[in-house]
């Protein structure tokens, strides 16, 4: 497993998610290590991290991560999760709360449950496009429709080739994130959960609120105006809300 570190302080574990890689935080790293020590893995199948054959599943890179924080001592820390990497960051927190000081998911939920049309199509889309257009031709409609415009033609350039995917562990990601859900163990939760929630997300704002009252310490925080890649396309908002948070959990012990 590929891994990045920075900073120092409190230990803080970026987990990206599908199809990126630990280069997902860019614009988190500069202001995040400032302040904390950065651990930011590429989960097996993506970025410089090893491909081995599937299947996959989100326990699976739970446990990797475990595997990781253990080799590098870690015992407990703060987790920040980003689409699948958020669902990899509340299995982690629910089979090893001892590990997880706080929970920050940013456009992501405890459940990935195709229960209704558009999210069934969606994850549909997402499979035929890679096996018929494949991987770069998704990724390049997938930029156009997280950062659309003209206004945003740079950035997308800037984006281009920046994610490597190869499409047997790339399919792998999506069968294990697909159906997963952890809503029935959201009482096991024990650390304070933050969810970031971009206003025009894959799923409502609204959506993430209802998730959030099922668990015992948690909060909503919206993006105005911001899509899925939130932690791209506003990583001042981003950034903020992080350590506003974590400052906040910190304070209590």
């Amino acid at each position: 497993m590929h891994y990045e570190q920075r900073g120092d302080g409190a230990p803080l574990l970026l987990v990206h998610g599908l199809g990126t890689g630990s280069a997902d935080w860019e614009y988190q790293f500069p202001v995040l290590a400032a302040k904390y020590r950065l651990i930011a893995p590429s989960l097996r199948g993506f970025g410089r991290s090893e491909k081995p054959a599937g299947p996959y599943s989100i326990s699976l890179f739970a446990d990797d991560l475990r595997s990781l924080l253990d080799y590098l001592g870690v015992d407990k820390c703060h987790v920040c999760g980003v689409s699948m990497g958020g669902a990899v960051s509340f299995q982690l927190a629910i089979d090893y709360p001892e590990r997880v000081r706080s929970l920050i998911v940013i456009n992501s939920q405890p459940s990935f449950e195709l229960n209704t049309l558009k999210k069934r199509m969606m994850m549909v889309s997402r499979v035929v496009l890679a096996r018929v257009l494949g991987l770069e031709r998704e990724s390049a409609i997938m930029r156009r429709w997280n950062f659309p415009g003209r206004r945003n033609r740079e950035f997308r350039q800037h984006l281009v080739g920046r994610f490597k995917n190869e499409l047997g562990p790339y399919l792998d990601a999506i069968d294990a994130v697909s159906e997963w859900t952890v809503v029935d163990s959201l009482d096991k939760l024990v650390a304070p959960v933050l969810f970031l929630a971009a206003e025009f997300d894959y799923t409502s704002p609204e959506e993430k609120a209802y998730f959030a009252e099922m668990i015992s310490d948690a909060r909503v925080v919206v993006i105005p105006g911001a899509r899925h890649a939130t932690h791209l396309e506003c990583p001042d908002e981003i950034n903020a809300a992080i350590v506003s948070f974590l400052e906040e959990v910190d304070s209590r012990s």
